[in-house]
């Protein structure tokens, strides 16, 4: 990437059919989903994603960049959130030991 060029990570939850796609700016080759764009229950959900390489061209009043989206996007990928709820691990039980004779 050049010095003002960022990825655009699109990210649309297929299994809700009413909601925008998430959009993100990094300037990595690694993206994890955010906890705010994981599905709320453990139920299996499809996604499809992309990117794109932008570049800023300006800053909003906010402090926030203003991106030309002029470059082309990436072929659409697919992947399956399980959906599968993180359990706490178990602590040990401590057993006795018997006594020696």
């Amino acid at each position: 990437l050049e010095e003002d060029e960022w990825y655009m990570v699109e990210l649309a939850d297929l299994d809700e059919l009413d909601s925008l796609p998430y959009r993100a700016f990094t300037k990595d080759t690694s993206f994890e989903v955010p906890e705010t764009w994981r599905p709320e229950v453990p139920e299996e959900h499809r996604f499809r994603w992309r990117t794109s390489i932008v570049k800023v061209m300006g800053e909003r009043s906010d402090g926030g960049f203003i991106y030309d989206y002029g470059g082309s996007s990436s072929e659409h990928s697919y992947f399956s959130w399980l959906g599968a709820v993180p359990t706490p691990t178990p602590t040990m039980t401590p057993t006795p030991s018997p006594e020696p004779e």
